[in-house]
């Protein structure tokens, strides 16, 4: 007599927490880097993510195109060295003193300067290396938009 088996659905496997990945898609991202390269590097991968993203080769550009869109921008990639001797640190520092909400960041270098992780961390902004790995950097971005979501509507 043939034995009967009856059809179980098998569970599908979840994926570790680790392994998920909120979706960036619709998420305005303020790029600034003086080189070139490394802009439109990083512009194609946060586009690449569905981003929306306003990119700036400049001080002076990012300001102008930050005053004209704060209130869409949700997170700014900055370079720490831009030109004329300027950071990227100081240039978020008077980015987030035109605005009355709080602008999350994330400081790229691939400088050598000793103490930078600390200016960054005192200057409240998120840090990574170049030659930026593109998890690591979604992770970061997700990390420092919770962060705002937690400082505009629990702090």
């Amino acid at each position: 007599m043939p034995q009967f088996i009856s059809p179980v659905a098998t569970p599908t496997p979840k994926r570790s927490a680790t392994a998920q990945s909120v979706s960036l898609q619709g998420v305005t991202v303020l790029c600034i880097d003086n080189d070139p390269a490394v802009l439109n590097g990083m512009v194609e991968l946060l586009k690449s993510w569905q981003c929306n993203v306003i990119s700036a080769a400049s001080t002076t550009e990012a300001k102008e195109k930050y005053q004209q869109q704060k209130d869409d921008i949700a997170i700014a990639l900055v370079d720490y060295q831009l030109e004329n001797d300027r950071t990227g640190i100081k240039l978020i520092e008077e980015l987030r003193s035109t605005s009355e909400r709080y602008l999350p960041a994330i400081l790229i270098t691939a400088t050598t300067e000793v103490g930078i992780e600390h200016k960054a961390a005192n200057a409240d902004l998120g840090f990574m290396r170049k030659l930026v790995k593109p998890a690591a950097l979604r992770a970061l971005i997700n990390a420092k938009l919770a962060e705002r979501l937690r400082k505009q509507f629990v702090d």
